[in-house]
């Protein structure tokens, strides 16, 4: 009896530190889920940034496989697809690449390089885009780019 007693105390002590670990206690609070390319290097938005009506994103790039060749996830894109193509999410809403002077405030291509054969996790490439911001309450965001999975929810900072 004694015994099945330290046994169900000792279960509910662990129990109770799993569910209160910082492992844990994390996937509660806003989370940075990163994307992947079709090639298989993965996307983080390293900074997401609203500042007024503006929302700034940098996203970094890295590769696992030391045999990772790179890609290419878009180039030349006509003005007219970005709002299908480069986009910021949250539930039914899209917000588009912001404009200035009639050109859109991302990069003209997107090349991601091949993994350098060293290190065991590779940066492969940045991106930084301006878009429309998402209204205040919004307190995270998916992007889309092309050729990649859904990068977020990541959380909004505020300027």
């Amino acid at each position: 009896m004694k015994s099945t007693f330290i046994l169900g105390a000792l279960l509910g002590l662990a129990l109770w530190i799993g569910a209160h670990s910082p492992a844990q206690t994390q996937t509660t609070s806003r989370q940075n889920i990163p994307g992947m390319t079709v090639g298989g290097a993965i996307g983080r938005v390293e900074h997401g940034e609203r500042e007024g009506g503006r929302m700034a994103v940098t996203v970094i790039f890295t590769a696992e496989r030391r045999d990772y060749p790179g890609e290419i996830l878009y180039e030349d894109l006509d003005p007219r697809d970005l709002a299908r193509m480069i986009y910021l999410k949250i539930g039914d809403r899209d917000y588009p690449v912001w404009f200035e002077g009639g050109e859109p405030q991302i990069p003209s291509s997107l090349t991601l390089m091949p993994h350098d054969g060293v290190a065991e996790v590779a940066e492969v490439g940045r991106w930084h885009g301006e878009f429309v911001a998402p209204t205040p309450e919004m307190r995270e965001i998916g992007l889309y780019l092309p050729n990649t999975g859904l990068i977020g929810p990541f959380p909004i900072h505020e300027r």
